[in-house]
């Protein structure tokens, strides 16, 4: 995927931020913060979220441990196929060193556990776009 001047985010441009999780309870806090600070769109499955991406696309994919026909690795995957510079945070619910490594290793750009500190939760979608942002300076320059 080519980057241009174009696909350069505007610094204080409303990010969107696709969530692909169930109708888990505990994402419920996730996605009221996340909707304070982000235009958010909501998938429970792989084939909703690759058709959501291909509407309208998005900045960062926050994916839930496991959903409805599918887990983060499934997701994970199927952004690499998709498009590989697009940061996926992983949910869950424990968040122990193992798991972390886990989705390390697999591609995703980070984890994030349930209880979500809204600070936590902004630092980690921050350092995303920043990541992100960054990779399409380098590519346009």
């Amino acid at each position: 995927m080519n980057a241009t001047k174009n696909d350069i985010p505007e610094i204080n441009a409303i990010r969107k931020v696709l969530l692909l999780a169930g109708s888990d309870p505990g994402t419920v806090l996730l996605k009221e913060i996340l909707a304070k600070h982000a235009e958010l769109s909501s998938a429970s499955d792989i084939p909703e979220m690759l058709s959501l991406l291909a509407q309208d696309g998005c900045d960062v994919l926050f994916c839930d441990w496991r959903f409805p026909m599918g887990s983060w690795r499934d997701a994970v995957e199927a952004i690499q196929n998709w498009n590989p510079e697009l940061p996926v945070i992983v949910i869950c619910r424990t968040g122990k060193e193992r798991e972390w490594r886990e989705v390390i290793e697999a591609g995703a750009f980070d984890l994030v556990t349930e209880f979500y500190p809204e600070r936590a939760v902004l630092s980690v979608l921050e350092h995303a776009l920043a990541s992100r942002d960054g990779r399409a300076f380098r590519t346009v320059a």
